[in-house]
């Protein structure tokens, strides 16, 4: 869905009519009405429990192909996260830890996180990756780590 732009100049303080306000205000609500119906292509909330052995999660199945993800990231046991596959670039994936048995490893050409080091995830941490050069044609591009907090 093509999302056109509203006029910023209206109403205009000086050339707009009374009479005209209220054609804008139905134009002003229409756009935020398309706003609103295009979001859930844009962002998904998705729990995922990885199993034993798992290494991967896989956009488009463990968690949904929007441009914005949380997922809410639990493990049947302990688990290495090594990549995430089918990724596009600029996607970005949120992750809330919901136990102690994810870590995430740090590879250059996969993951890369700060401080170049494994991230052994705790109850409630989170972590937000960007996906540089992925184009879901096969090239995966790389995962770049935004930002951490960590639930003390």
């Amino acid at each position: 869905m093509a999302i056109t732009t509203l006029d910023a100049t209206l109403p205009s303080d000086s050339s707009s009519l009374i009479s005209d306000l209220g054609s804008i205000g139905r134009e002003t609500r229409a756009k935020v009405n398309e706003l609103i119906a295009a979001a859930p292509g844009y962002y998904s909330v998705t729990a995922v429990e990885m199993e034993a052995l798992d290494t991967t999660l896989i956009i488009g199945t463990d968690i949904a192909d929007n441009n914005f993800q949380l997922v809410e990231l639990t493990a049947a046991a302990a688990v290495n996260l090594t990549n995430i596959t089918n990724g596009f670039n600029g996607q970005v994936v949120t992750i809330i830890f919901g136990d102690a048995d994810v870590t995430i490893k740090h590879d250059v050409t996969k993951i890369i996180l700060n401080g170049d080091a494994d991230f052994n995830a705790q109850p409630g941490d989170v972590i937000q990756l960007l996906n540089q050069d992925g184009d879901q044609s096969g090239v995966e591009g790389t995962w770049r780590e935004m930002f951490r907090t960590l639930k003390v």
